[in-house]
């Protein structure tokens, strides 16, 4: 879901170049949410955009690797925050 979202999020700020970005970089958004791929995104066009250069994808995977996603930096609060509602709210898995 990740590229998908990338392409969306490409197409809705980047103008639509699909092209940017290949169906092999699946990797690189693993663990990483639809806002965390949203702002990977602006921020690469950021980043194009001071280096006077066209954005691509070497600067759209080199932004989505240098983001840390919270599901990875805040696991163990998420773990924690999972063993605290067990039992209390109905799990939506």
């Amino acid at each position: 879901p990740g590229v998908e979202l990338a392409l969306l999020f490409l197409g809705a700020i980047a103008g639509g170049d699909d092209r940017l970005l290949d169906r092999g970089a699946a990797d690189a958004f693993s663990g990483s949410s639809g806002a965390e791929i949203e702002q990977a995104v602006i921020s690469s066009l950021y980043r194009a955009l001071e280096q006077k250069r066209q954005l691509d994808t070497g600067l759209l995977l080199d932004e989505i690797r240098d983001t840390i996603p919270l599901s990875v930096s805040r696991r163990e609060s998420i773990e924690e925050l999972r063993r605290q509602c067990q039992g209390r709210f109905a799990s939506v898995r």
